[in-house]
């Protein structure tokens, strides 16, 4: 019997027994700190520790390398409990280091409440050695360690209690498992510099190993050692430099991009990352000196931000596994429906072969003794489908690094049959994954002098029996008595998506789009920056799967990680893989801080450290199927100088040797105009940037967003832009609920919204980087409220409410303009991708977010894009606000071959429906169908209810198929639903249904309106919500499923219309349980009609999240909330 938290390895064949130290890894969450003395610190300057390019450091033999002055002090002040992931700051804001500092009445000690960032000292003011603090596991006889009660914000990563082993300050070295195996401490993220040192029983300090720079990955030897004498080092980087609130003390204006001038330096322009400084360093995340959307971080991110852990190997070390999809053959791939009944339809995956290419590094870590083992790649299928086994003999020399290829011999790759391919999760048959190892055993084989019938307690996990089929491993007795044992020095156990991606240039849009197994996508994506501005979540499962959760049930199928972030941590990539969300992963340069706008373009000063922790990072995420391509910084330009020829040309090297089949950028935006020309392109090289251009970063009037080929770029009189890829595109959101601002500006900041122009008198609202919410009117340049055209609210609470519709019809729009132009020729305003900026905030800014930072609670950003996803099989029905047209825009694989028809009705606020001109409710043909990754339009433009100008009334488009589909030989199709099957419910219906997808608005036309041209002013809306005798009454029940997975929501509507639901789930103590509609939630849901939804947690450990909801909250438009208790 299996015991929980066991590790099964499959392998093959021979029978024999086999002892696994195979990345046996033991978290320490748990460390202490202390501010380090002057002495070691000094000791420690670049001139007397070398700090070589590894990432793999070894003590010499008994511990050689003494610091200079050997009975220096280590620590001078009291020591602090500390967590791991965490950083100076963090850490010592736990500890309540700064309590007299922060405002009275901070909750939970929030640092990013109010402006308490300000509050505490920044190192640019008090010197580098303020926060270089020394970090040393905490000995403890605990099996597991508890969250911080009542941290919200940080949740630090916990031990398993089944996998971990208690903790005593005794040596690590594994004298009962003989001399050959070795015990690492693995630091995964550590910043700015670090140091690991070993104090002897003498007092002696001698240096393990130094690292510089936040984004490698380093292991220290600490074989023998014991635990509470080893300690890091941890300094801010070199040049922190000034951040962002700082150089606003003045006000003059400067700089290309009209940024506040310096106020330590009046010739550089300030506010991007602060002074730039930081931008000198190798590796550092460049918004840690503020951003227009964040504030500066005073530490710079100081500590051991990301895991560590101990892990226990062989000599020999497993290092870097990856698996490459180099070529599919076989059919599409694509899911078609088996041609029977229609209620008893059932997906198949077409049969596809596939060639693979395993590649692992080998490291041989014995200063003097050649090894000779055995290289095994197994690849398996969790549904017993799939089972490949590869070896090769190697013997890796003293020191050496070798590089170990698996392939059939000549064929040059590994050839597997009939497999399920990873699909982005909107297409195919969505994200599948498969399970491989990757092992090296010794050939000699280790004595076992144990008993016959007794455990091989020398194997952290148990012993492994390998065997032709699949295998398992026990930690009971052995049941082959006198079997060999081999020693198994090290594994990697990881997940493979089987994929293949292209990037080409469009001929249509003629620039940057992408292919997935062969068939185009359109790209809908946001961009991401980091979890928590001082990396608090790194590591935290539950947190990445809860942001990637959120991206991709909004509709969005891309996440941009920007370059003047970090390379996400692993955690992220294995959610994205799970749940089928591409990535673009930028590395760590900017045009704001490495030359094009400020800074230099020389930046970073040490080009080595910069490649080495480039190469580091390319090796830990290259294995994950969801990442898409790489690029090499954000906004970078011009071509010859950004980035410098040296990291230019490492990057491309590194590339091509370590992820040859990924395609790589150098560039998100370059140039695109030229003083002749000033709307011209034919700067851009496709080559070198993804577009011309990005932008804008505020809101429109929503029909341009249909009307103009670059939505806010182009201008308003002349030749448009070319832009097919746009990696940025966004505005300001903003909370919904009153709790959330409280929770970031205070109450009495909170009340202070602003006014009908849409300036906040408040200074919170302007520290915590409050973005208007104006539309900009392109004919005039004139700005208008997109808030107050509901009415001038009566408190923060109605501002918020009146908000949250903005940003739907906001977001709606901008994702449906961009859909109908997707893959149109380029004179059209053709476009294959579009990224929202941005829409995930590492703090609690009012710019750029789909959910909260503190509570993960959804916005009207958040609404708004999945409002312009709406879909049935991937083709979404939407009504073009410029011309008046049905559309129907399938970002799906499947052809439509058969006429379609669009049903639009019109309703007023009580629900009643509204007749056209004719009568009757409105409907119109697209006789073309529409084919994948296409957009087809009606002919004829709707037709406004000529009795009902001067009033807001709610629109609905549907589609339907006219009749059943005409299958396409060439592509597999899937019938569309017939029109017939859109089954009205009969009044005083108490039958609950599944809603039927539709797209929904509210719109208001003047009585001399034009084409296109629409009224935004929605005061009646905004009276509606005010007369609580029109109001919507509603009864609403709910309940958990069985299998603890979804909360079932049932929703009856019995007077007037429900407008903009909004559902809520809390716990027992009042904080927000997250959650997301797994079924269509519709916008309006009309009297006498009851529908249901299901809803599902966003993380990871669904059966427990759901069980801690005691009140379910459904508020609305116009109406008094309908809570549940649960």
């Amino acid at each position: 019997m299996l015991s929980c938290g066991s590790v099964v390895v499959v392998v093959f064949f021979t029978w024999h027994i086999a002892i696994v130290y195979a990345h046996r890894q033991m978290p320490l969450p748990n460390w202490s700190i202390t501010k380090a003395s002057a002495e070691i610190v000094h000791a420690l300057s670049r001139d007397t520790i070398e700090r070589p390019l590894t990432c793999i450091h070894r003590i010499v033999e008994n511990a050689a390398n003494p610091l200079p002055n050997a009975s220096l002090t280590l620590i001078d002040a009291t020591s602090y409990p500390a967590t791991v992931p965490g950083t100076v700051l963090s850490n010592l804001v736990e500890n309540r280091a700064f309590d007299d500092l922060l405002w009275e009445d901070t909750p939970e000690r929030d640092l990013y409440y109010k402006d308490n960032l300000s509050r505490v000292p920044d190192v640019n003011q008090t010197g580098r050695a303020y926060y270089t603090y020394v970090w040393q596991p905490r000995v403890t006889q605990n099996r597991a360690t508890q969250n911080r009660a009542g941290s919200q914000l940080h949740q630090p990563h916990t031990i398993r209690p089944d996998r971990d082993t208690v903790l005593e300050n005794a040596a690590l070295s594994h004298t009962q498992d003989g001399p050959t195996h070795r015990t690492w401490l693995f630091l995964r993220g550590a910043g700015y510099i670090s140091t690991v040192v070993w104090t002897d029983a003498e007092g002696t300090h001698h240096v393990i190993g130094s690292a510089e720079g936040m984004w490698s990955r380093n292991l220290y030897d600490v074989t023998g050692l014991e635990l509470s004498r080893v300690a890091v080092v941890v300094e801010p980087p070199q040049h922190c430099g000034i951040v962002t609130s700082a150089c606003a003390l003045t006000t003059e204006k400067c700089g290309p991009r009209g940024g506040l001038l310096c106020a330590k330096n009046r010739t550089e322009p300030c506010g991007q990352g602060g002074d730039h400084q930081l931008a000198r360093d190798a590796g550092a995340m460049q918004f840690a000196a503020g951003w227009d959307w964040a504030q500066g971080i005073p530490d710079r991110v100081t500590g051991l931000y990301d895991t560590a852990s101990l892990l226990h190997t062989g000599y020999v070390l497993v290092r870097h596994a990856t698996v490459d999809t180099l070529h599919l053959s076989g059919s599409s791939g694509i899911p078609v429906r088996k041609q029977q009944k229609r209620d008893e339809a059932e997906e198949a995956a077409e049969c596809v072969s596939a060639v693979l290419q395993a590649r692992v590094e080998l490291v041989n870590t014995h200063p003097t003794l050649p090894i000779t083992g055995t290289a095994e790649f197994v690849l398996d299928g969790t549904d017993g489908g799939l089972n490949v086994r590869h070896t090769v003999q190697v013997v890796v020399q003293p020191e050496e690094t070798k590089r170990v290829r698996f392939g059939d011999g000549d064929v040059g790759g590994i050839h597997v049959g009939c497999v399920r391919l990873w699909w982005p999760h909107s297409l195919g048959t969505g994200p599948h994954l498969y399970q491989a190892h990757v092992s090296f055993t010794v050939d000699e084989p280790v004595e076992d002098k144990a008993s016959p019938n007794a455990r091989v307690s020398r194997t952290p996990y148990g012993t492994v029996r390998l065997r032709h089929g699949r295998a398992g491993l026990t930690t009971g007795p052995d049941e082959k008595q006198g079997a060999s044992v081999a020693e198994v020095s090290d594994m990697e156990v990881f997940h493979v998506g089987i994929k293949t991606s292209e990037a080409y240039i469009d001929g249509h849009t003629k620039g940057r789009a992408f292919r997935i197994n062969g068939h185009r996508v359109f790209l809908q994506g946001g961009n991401w920056i980091a979890t928590d501005a001082m990396l608090r979540y790194s590591g935290d499962a539950n947190r990445y799967e809860a942001e990637v959760r959120l991206h991709r049930e909004a509709g969005l199928n891309l996440i941009r990680v920007w370059g003047g972030g970090l390379t996400e941590r692993p955690e992220f990539y294995e959610a994205c893989d799970r749940l089928g969300v591409l990535v673009m992963q930028e590395f760590w340069m900017t045009g704001d801080n490495n030359g094009r706008w400020a800074g230099s373009y020389s930046w970073p000063d040490n080009p080595s450290s910069y490649l080495h922790q480039a190469e580091d990072m390319i090796k830990m995420v290259r294995s994950h199927v969801s990442l898409l391509f790489w690029c090499f910084g954000n906004e970078l330009w011009p071509e010859t100088l950004n980035p410098s020829k040296d990291i230019a040309s490492g990057l491309e090297s590194l590339l091509s040797t370590l992820d040859p089949t990924r395609f790589y950028i150098q560039s998100s935006m370059d140039i695109g105009r030229n003083t002749t020309l000033p709307n011209s392109t034919a700067d851009h090289n496709d080559s070198y940037a993804l577009t011309p251009k990005d932008g804008p970063y505020h809101f429109l009037e929503p029909e341009c967003y249909y009307r103009e080929h670059n939505p806010g770029l182009d201008p308003v009189d002349g030749e448009p832009l070319y832009i097919s890829f746009n990696p940025e595109i966004g505005a300001t959101a903003i909370p919904y609920k009153m709790r959330d601002m409280v929770s970031m500006l205070g109450q009495e900041s909170a009340e202070v919204y602003p006014d009908a122009t849409d300036e906040s008198s408040d200074r919170m609202w302007d520290y915590h980087k409050y973005e208007s919410a104006n539309a900009l009117q392109r004919d005039s340049n004139a700005t208008r409220s997109t808030v107050y055209v509901y009415g001038p609210p009566d408190d923060t609470t109605e501002w918020l409410a009146q908000a949250y519709l903005a940003q739907i019809k906001q977001y709606q729009s901008m994702v449906e303009g961009f859909g109908s132009k997707m893959f149109l020729d380029r004179a059209r305003g053709g476009k294959s991708a579009m990224l929202v900026w941005k829409t995930q905030s590492p703090w609690p800014a009012l710019r750029g977010f789909l959910y909260t930072h503190r509570t993960l609670a959804v916005t009207g950003m958040w609404a708004g894009i999945r409002a312009g996803m709406v879909n049935w099989d991937g083709i979404h029905p939407q009504l073009n606000l410029h011309t008046m047209r049905v559309e129907a825009v399938n970002r799906g694989l499947r052809n439509y071959t058969t006429k379609l028809r669009a049903e639009i009705d019109f309703f007023d606020f009580s629900g009643e429906p509204v007749a056209n001109s004719e009568g009757d409710k409105l409907e119109l043909s697209i006789d073309s169908g529409v084919l994948a990754m296409s957009v087809a339009a009606s002919a004829e433009t709707i037709v406004w209810p000529t009795q009902r100008h001067d009033e807001t009334l709610f629109v609905r488009v549907r589609l339907c198929a006219e009749s059943d589909m005409v299958l396409d030989e060439r592509v597999p199709t899937y019938p569309a639903p017939l029109c017939s099957s859109h089954t009205t419910i009969q009044p005083e219906s108490k039958t609950p249904v599944a809603a039927q997808p539709a797209s929904w608005y509210w719109l208001r036309r003047d009585r001399y309106s034009q084409v296109g041209q629409w009224s935004h002013n929605y005061t009646d809306l905004g009276e509606w919500r005010k007369d609580k005798r029109s109001h919507t009454s509603l009864t609403c029940t709910a309940y958990l499923h069985s299998d603890c997975l979804s909360i079932h929501l049932v929703l009856a509507v019995t007077k007037n219309v429900l407008f903009a639901p909004y559902v809520e789930a809390l716990d027992a103590g009042g904080k927000v349980v997250p959650l997301v509609p797994n079924s269509y939630m519709p916008m309006v849901v009309l009297p006498k009609t009851t529908v249901e939804v299901d809803f599902g947690s966003v993380s990871n450990d669904v059966h427990h999240t759901l069980q801690t909801i005691s009140t379910l909250e459904v508020t609305m438009w116009a109406g008094e909330p309908c809570v549940i208790r649960m």
